[in-house]
């Protein structure tokens, strides 16, 4: 099986045009064809504006890389009408997983740790994730088939009391290795959710009231 995997794994880095995995290539910096694909400046504007994950310049207490992503402007019928598609989103997930895979690769915690992701669900809205499901469950495949022990944690934070709704309806999805890494605040202020793993100065702006 882990064969098979690993042959799929090869195959699908083959047709994204992704670089091999290997020590050499984990520990170079990042090739022009691991960083994904740039647009027009009017359609990279909107993909930024709708999806633009940050790889913080600190790691958390257990020295592992942090990620930032805020998910309350992503939807994607509204993408979609400005002329950003599905496939570009993926991509641009894929290139984030890539620069992701080498941070988890030269952290202090070392790889088997993973990275620590926040998830700001701020602004999310039940219309937003029923447009978007689709985007979800295809992230959440790319993520579980290609990059599954990049993970340490997943925290969400701001989460709307619909967020416990909205988990159930891709829990089925998730590989209950991932699930059970996988932490919804919907009451606490965001610096008390996260003080387990970020001291306050190291989180993003946005969190700190």
């Amino acid at each position: 099986r882990a064969a098979r995997c690993f042959g799929e794994c090869a195959d699908w880095r083959a047709a994204q045009g992704l670089s091999e995995l290997s020590s050499a290539a984990l520990c170079a910096p990042l090739r022009e064809c691991d960083k994904g694909l740039e647009y027009a400046a009017e359609v990279e504007a909107v993909l930024s504006s709708v999806y633009c994950p940050k790889l913080l310049d600190a790691h958390d207490l257990q020295g592992r890389p942090v990620v930032y992503v805020q998910l309350g402007h992503l939807d994607l019928s509204a993408a979609n009408r400005r002329a950003v598609t599905l496939e570009m989103l993926l991509r641009r997930h894929v290139a984030t997983l890539e620069k992701i895979l080498r941070a988890v690769h030269a952290s202090p915690a070392g790889p088997l740790r993973g990275h620590l992701l926040i998830h700001d669900l701020h602004g999310c809205t039940l219309t937003k994730f029923v447009r978007s499901r689709a985007l979800y469950r295809a992230l959440l495949d790319i993520d579980q088939k290609f990059y599954p022990e990049l993970l340490g944690k997943l925290v969400c934070v701001r989460a709307p009391r619909l967020a416990v709704w909205a988990f159930e309806q891709v829990k089925p999805f998730i590989d209950p290795r991932t699930a059970a890494k996988i932490e919804l605040h919907t009451g606490a202020a965001p610096h008390e959710a996260l003080a387990a793993y970020l001291p306050f100065h190291r989180l993003p702006v946005e969190l700190r009231s």
